[in-house]
């Protein structure tokens, strides 16, 4: 945990992804009381940026906002606090197709956090049939094998190869 003092409060926060919260199946592989689950993995100087005093005040974050996390669970602005929906982003996915707008949908297929198995089984929830001649099949960049793709009636899905949950950092001329 990561600590700062604003305007005379301290402020805890989490310092960066620690294996346990970035990748939670390696638990199962390692187990519960592993010591490298908690060990940080990327992130944490960016935290520790974010939440300087010079910084917020550069950024003009008033001393009222909670400490910055990557990934946080509070979402909120000003005196709007932001609740989470049970069914996500579900509900748009019928109107835009409704009114001729497609989306690709992607992700990395080394992706720990929100591995391809995921996405697939969030598509599915969607009732979305595969389009006709959609099976999965490669797509390529500079003459390489940059992923695979699956074609639906209300949207695509892409993964892209070799890559983690910050594709377009990690890939950029990919995607």
């Amino acid at each position: 945990m990561g600590e700062s003092i604003v305007g005379g409060e301290k402020k805890t926060y989490k310092k960066g992804f620690t294996v346990r919260r970035h990748t939670p199946w390696m638990v199962g592989i390692l187990g519960e009381d592993h010591p490298s689950l908690d060990h940080v993995m990327y992130g944490d100087f960016v935290s520790d940026w974010l939440n300087n005093n010079e910084t917020r005040a550069d950024l003009n974050i008033p001393e009222s906002v909670h400490a910055w996390e990557e990934c946080s669970s509070v979402a909120s602005v000003g005196d709007n606090t932001y609740k989470l929906q049970k069914e996500g982003s579900y509900w748009i996915y019928p109107i835009l197709a409704a009114n001729g707008i497609r989306i690709l949908h992607y992700s990395g297929d080394t992706d720990g956090a929100v591995p391809t198995i995921g996405t697939k089984r969030w598509i599915k929830l969607l009732n979305t049939p595969v389009k006709t001649g959609g099976e999965w099949r490669a797509w390529f960049s500079d003459y390489q094998v940059g992923g695979m793709v699956q074609n639906h009636e209300i949207l695509d899905f892409a993964t892209v190869r070799g890559v983690g949950h910050m594709a377009p950092q990690w890939a950029p001329a990919a995607v």
